[in-house]
């Protein structure tokens, strides 16, 4: 997790940058085939089926352009206890 994390960060500054999560080297294009790599699919018998789920993308491009290099602070607080938080925000 620690390197999805980091990817994340630096995702904007280097994406050439290599991690060892399987995650992040798809993320960084170093697979053809990036589902064999994250995906069992061998109990799948139709293999129609198999094709449609192998070849559906897993990766937002549109999303992860859209990533700041600085994280904002919703994307990591799960427990807000500053007394600055607005709860009535959050419930909108």
């Amino acid at each position: 997790i620690l390197d999805i994390w980091l990817q994340r960060i630096s995702y904007h500054i280097d994406s050439d940058i290599e991690y060892k999560e399987t995650l992040c080297s798809i993320v960084s294009g170093a697979h053809d085939k990036p589902h064999e790599h994250v995906w069992n699919s061998e109990w799948i018998t139709d293999n129609n089926f198999k094709n449609i789920v192998m070849a559906t993308t897993f990766i937002d491009s549109e999303k992860l352009e859209d990533c700041e290099p600085v994280i904002p602070e919703d994307e990591v607080v799960l427990y807000p206890y500053d007394s600055d938080y607005d709860y009535e925000e959050e419930e909108e």
